[in-house]
């Protein structure tokens, strides 16, 4: 009693309570001090929890920054790594082999080796193990089949520590049937969940609201499940215990409990996408935050209920308009099109059809894809059958947007939209709908002036209204016009001050990030600030990289003539010209049709008619990457 003393009791979790019972007998000893290791909280008075996070990866080893200046060969100071899962990493590959050395060039590869691994200390203990045979980038590549790679455990440690599997298995079987059955539901949940569509995947039962939450807070306890800091708090699987999660519902043993479980999960985020409401920041962080479980129901509904697949495409399309999803929204949608043209898609509610053909138009109309003026059409018959005025109105702003040619179809999609709106009273989000429709078909009449005035008055209505990412919209769309109209130096103001305005709100995301640049960049163009354009393109690469849309080079195939770089300006006009996929918006009006010509004599005078021909068939085929490189390549 007397000696100070330290009693380790080193990994309690299996003997819980007899390890408990131990504990609160020894506290009448002052002098002692008690240390457990441990999966749970013993749960005792005087107990002090230290939870140990997983190893961190420092931004700087991700994004491959220490290997800046750097030659391939040059080797990094293990020093400098720091004491995250990196340093440890290379610590043990080094035990293994002591030949290795770290490369500027293979640091990014270890990092994401970490990353995927969550950075749990066992994970990457075993995954060094494996370099030795496989290379860092054998290892890297194989982690999709991690359970099978990470089997290399000392012989020396305890069984469950021998391979990974082992270490989730004796994690997973000291959990109770009822809190085996949420963490193998759980494994359906991609970037995280909240409480609500946790008790959403295994209840209908409002009274069952705390046996949820009872066995979630076991899971964290546990660290089987990660909590965030926010308030409410979100929820997540480490990748490594989400796939043994949906390994485990895979082999459950009930029949269907797999697909029961995705049907519910795939349910649930429709009924929160469904409760979106544009405008309202609530709603939209809510929506935002699921956008990686939309993508998981979405491929499972796709396979296996083509309702459910049509009501989540269509409520997730609308809400990725203004950002970086949009492109992908549209390849949801139009994978599904085969089967909405099919008996059973013309065989779902009228209302299921009519949304989902809406809001493929919608989507793939951002893209001017010629497809999307007949899918409106068809949404707007579908929605005549029904009383749902606010719909159709809708549904034919999108048909009247879409409609790019003069003449009777044109002019119909006008005369119904000015029909509906006049014939009830418009809310002033409708009003916008409606005003901004109306000057998209003026635009194909010719009615250049009017045009830019009427963006100029949309942009207005959209920020009495609170829409910023609408007003952003039309602010491009100006700019575009100003540029149309020979006022490229009004174009560069009111461009500068837009880009400066998305940088200031962080709006990197923001769907129309890749229109500014781009009516900035031809208005720089057009007032001979070339050295200014050329500073952007690295932001336009990026931005067309996240965005995953063609990059727009109609005005950069000028920018190059005017550089002298003569070859790169005939391959990017050749691009616009002979190439097989157009891209959006491409040569739409005498702007870009003048630039594009004027590139082309430029090619023309320097190379040589053969020359430049050549080349322009040789650009038809460049990818998004050979792309990128020629429009950051060095000017000079």
């Amino acid at each position: 009693a007397p000696q100070p003393l330290l009693l380790v009791l080193d990994n309690t979790e299996h003997l819980i309570d007899t390890s408990a019972e131990l504990v609160a007998a020894l506290q009448a000893l002052h002098s002692l001090q008690l240390l457990a290791t441990s999966q749970i909280p013993l749960a005792v008075s005087g107990e002090h929890l230290l939870r140990l996070a997983p190893l961190a990866v420092a931004p700087s080893q991700r994004e491959g920054g220490m290997a800046r200046g750097a030659g391939a060969t040059e080797v990094v100071d293990a020093s400098a790594l720091g004491d995250g899962a990196v340093a440890m990493l290379v610590e043990r590959i080094v035990a293994a082999d002591h030949r290795f050395r770290v490369t500027p060039s293979a640091l990014p590869l270890l990092a994401s080796i970490c990353e995927h691994l969550d950075g749990l200390p066992l994970a990457l203990e075993m995954a060094a193990a494996r370099v030795p045979v496989l290379g860092v980038k054998g290892v890297h590549d194989a982690l999709t089949q991690r359970f099978a790679l990470l089997t290399r455990g000392h012989r020396d440690a305890a069984l469950r520590h021998r391979t990974l599997h082992n270490a989730l298995d004796w994690s997973y079987q000291l959990l109770g049937a009822a809190e085996q059955r949420l963490f193998r539901a759980l494994g359906v949940f991609a970037g995280g969940f909240t409480l609500d569509l946790a008790v959403a995947l295994i209840t209908d039962d409002a009274a069952e609201l705390w046996d949820v939450v009872d066995r979630l807070g076991t899971l964290v306890d546990r660290s089987l499940v990660a909590v965030g800091p926010e308030d409410p708090p979100r929820y997540r699987l480490l990748e490594t215990m989400r796939m043994y999660a949906l390994e485990q519902l895979s082999l459950a043993g009930q029949a269907g409990d797999e697909q029961a479980t995705r049907r519910r999960h795939a349910s649930a985020l429709l009924a929160q996408f469904a409760r979106y409401v544009k405008g309202d920041a609530g709603s939209q962080a809510q929506c935002e935050a699921e956008l990686e479980n939309a993508r998981e129901a979405i491929a499972w509904a796709s396979a296996h209920d083509l309702s459910l697949a049509a009501q989540l495409t269509a409520r997730v399309a609308v809400f990725t308009v203004f950002s970086v999803w949009r492109h992908e929204a549209a390849s949801w949608l139009l994978a599904l099109e085969p089967a909405m043209r099919q008996p059973a898609g013309r065989a779902l509610p009228a209302e299921v059809q009519a949304r989902w053909w809406t809001n493929l138009a919608y989507t793939i109309g951002l893209q001017d894809d010629p497809a999307a003026s007949a899918a409106a059409r068809h949404a707007v018959g579908l929605w005549r059958t029904l009383d749902q005025p606010d719909e159709l109105l809708f549904a034919t702003v999108v048909w009247s947007r879409n409609v790019h040619v003069p003449g009777p179809e044109l002019d119909e999609a006008s005369a119904a939209l000015r029909a509906l709106a006049a014939s009830s009273a418009l809310t002033p989000h409708q009003q916008l709908l409606v005003h901004g429709a109306l000057i998209n078909s003026e635009m194909y009449r010719g009615n250049h002036q009017g045009v830019l005035e009427g963006y100029m008055v949309e942009r207005e209505m959209a920020l009495k209204l609170g829409l910023q990412a609408a007003a952003e919209a039309a602010e491009c769309n100006v700019i575009c016009w100003l540029n149309i109209q020979g006022r490229a130096a009004e174009g560069v103001e009111r461009g500068l001050a837009l880009l400066a305005r998305l940088d200031a709100d962080n709006a990197a995301g923001a769907g129309n990030l890749p229109w500014a640049l781009q009516g900035l960049i031809e208005a720089l163009i057009d007032t001979g600030r070339l050295d200014e354009a050329q500073a952007l393109m690295p932001r336009v690469v990026d931005v067309g990289r996240r965005f995953r849309m063609p990059t727009l080079i109609r005005a950069y195939a000028l920018l190059a003539a005017l550089q002298q770089r003569f070859e790169v300006a005939a391959q990017f006009v050749g691009h616009v010209r002979f190439g097989n996929k157009p891209m959006p918006g491409d040569v739409r009006n005498e702007a870009d049709e003048t630039r594009l010509t004027r590139a082309h004599a430029l090619a023309v005078a320097a190379l040589g008619e053969v020359r430049t021909e050549i080349l322009m068939r040789q650009g038809a085929g460049l990818s998004e990457e050979a792309i990128g490189a020629l429009l950051i390549g060095d000017p000079r």
